[in-house]
């Protein structure tokens, strides 16, 4: 998401300092340029899971063990997160004359972890660009649009159980006061989007 310049020395320090840890340079597409290009996903095996996190956010150290602990025993639940709101319940609107999304499809938030199956995640790259042609605002909230190309194949997300003593993540600044929630409104690309997702299903 750094400039060209800025990249190439993050990647240097990676290599330096982390062993394995492989950078690489893909198109911008606002908050969902985290999740895998379908050239990337094809050299994960049919069988593995697909973590996506947050770079501004902190996670116990525990996160990734219990979330897989989750899906195996669940294997009817297709993507699982930390933080996940059901039908009926409400998105913020923050700055938004919107107001709030009254979600209509099960919202699973990457910045708290979500942990996908492989074949979940088959195909978003496609419905990403669809999206974004028919719903320029999707761009800003992946969120949505991620968890209705879930809904529209009839996947489930569920809401991960933690152990009770474990503090799942910590917002270290970017979902509090980012630009995306200070500088757009929310509700309306929330309620636009998940439009545009009904509209395609």
């Amino acid at each position: 998401m750094g400039d060209n310049g800025t990249m190439a020395a993050v990647s240097e320090q990676l290599k330096e300092n982390h062993l394995g840890v492989h950078v690489e340079l893909v198109p911008e597409h606002g908050p969902g340029t985290k999740y895998p290009t379908p050239a990337q996903l094809n050299q994960v095996p049919a069988n593995a899971f697909v973590l996506i996190v947050d770079d501004d956010w902190s996670y116990t150290p525990t996160l990734i063990e219990q979330m897989v602990r989750f899906m195996t025993t669940h294997p009817t639940v297709d993507a699982g997160g930390i933080f996940v709101r059901g039908v009926g319940e409400k998105a913020p609107g923050y700055q938004s004359e919107c107001g709030d999304t009254l979600v209509k499809y099960a919202l699973g938030y990457a910045s708290n972890g979500l942990l996908f199956r492989k074949f979940a995640l088959d195909g978003l790259d496609q419905f990403r660009e669809r999206m974004l042609n028919l719903e320029p605002q999707c761009k800003f909230v992946d969120d949505m649009y991620v968890s209705g190309f879930q809904h529209m194949h009839g996947r489930k997300i569920a809401k991960v159980e933690l152990d009770a003593q474990t503090e799942a993540s910590v917002d270290l600044g970017g979902g509090k006061d980012g630009a995306l929630r200070t500088h757009h409104k929310r509700g309306c690309e929330n309620t636009a989007c998940q439009n545009a997702v009904l509209r395609s299903v």
